[in-house]
């Protein structure tokens, strides 16, 4: 939990909290948002179920919208999905839902890239407690979203 909490800390203020599994534990402090903010700052937050959370109530995948930007996200481990493998899973999925941004997880390994075909924007924020790859400090994504207005999304190291 401290990488979580010096994340929120680095951020101060935002509106959603979405997390792409793996926590291997609770995470209901922030689903209150007991720890950070006052009531009139409180943020949504939005969790998937990873395939290391053994006890987890969470859901496999949530939609949700944000600044009229629909939002799919999911860990990415369902084999229909197989994020390790290719992201044509993952695409094809965002569109059957009809989304337009996707957060997802699983490799740990952090990616931001814009489809070409499609254009939705994959975002997997990586790991803050368990990096891969040749990230060696834990990451975590941030997404600037404004109606009307191109998302832009960045990783952020701890």
């Amino acid at each position: 939990m401290q990488n979580i909490n010096s994340a929120v800390r680095m951020e101060k203020t935002f509106d959603v909290m979405a997390f792409c599994g793996d926590s291997q534990g609770s995470l209901d402090e922030y689903e209150f948002n007991a720890n950070y903010m006052p009531k009139e700052e409180q943020y949504s937050f939005y969790a998937v179920c990873g395939n290391c959370d053994y006890a987890c109530d969470y859901p496999a995948e949530v939609d949700f919208e944000c600044e009229g930007y629909k939002i799919y996200m999911t860990h990415g481990h369902m084999p229909h999905l197989r994020v390790k493998y290719s992201y044509d899973g993952i695409i094809k999925e965002a569109l059957r839902r009809k989304s337009d941004i996707v957060f997802f997880g699983h490799t740990h390994i952090p990616v931001v890239i814009q489809d070409k075909r499609t254009g939705i924007l994959l975002i997997n924020p990586g790991s803050l407690t368990y990096p891969r790859g040749q990230i060696s400090s834990g990451s975590y994504a941030v997404l600037d979203i404004e109606m009307g207005k191109e998302p832009k999304a960045i990783i952020k190291y701890l």
